[in-house]
């Protein structure tokens, strides 16, 4: 039931590429490159922070989170749910060369972190953050890339950063 509800929607929103060459660079862009600017941009804001502890600690709590949660469990999803791109099971020309699993997204993760973390970091931008996620992960889904489902259990796991630190922040 939920997979046929994935399909169909993916091949609704895959549907809206193709229109015409500025929408599709226009989905190009928010998919592949937006998200190397925003990671940039979150890297100046941890560098701006004038306490040197306080940029070490948000470093290194940015750099655990995305290590555990992108490179331990993405990878462990993705060696039990083997899921092929939509574009290779569905033969579609994606507007996005992507190679590996599909399942859940990576890109859908990290930005999720990120975004989570600008709570932390800098609070003010916390939404641009996460409307950012949103946008890559709907172009990626545009793009012929990823299923709508892989985006939303990215953003799941995107929000355990925020669960562990509620949690931990509580016991204290």
């Amino acid at each position: 039931m939920i997979w046929q509800w994935n399909e169909k929607l993916f091949l609704w929103m895959h549907g809206l590429a193709g229109w015409s060459w500025s929408t599709d660079w226009l989905i190009i862009f928010v998919g592949h490159y937006l998200p190397y600017l925003i990671a940039l941009h979150f890297i100046y804001l941890i560098w701006r922070k004038k306490n040197k502890r306080e940029r070490l600690s948000f470093a290194f709590f940015s750099s655990f989170s995305v290590f555990v949660l992108w490179g331990v469990l993405v990878s462990f999803l993705h060696y039990f749910f083997p899921i092929l791109r939509p574009s290779v099971t569905y033969k579609l020309e994606p507007l996005i060369t992507e190679t590996g699993m599909t399942f859940p997204s990576e890109h859908a993760v990290v930005f999720m972190i990120l975004a989570i973390l600008t709570l932390f970091v800098e609070r003010k931008y916390f939404s641009w953050y996460v409307a950012g996620a949103v946008i890559i992960g709907l172009a990626r889904v545009i793009a012929g890339i990823h299923y709508p489902l892989d985006i939303l259990v990215g953003w799941g796991i995107g929000l355990l950063p925020l669960l562990f630190s509620r949690y931990f922040l509580r016991r204290k």
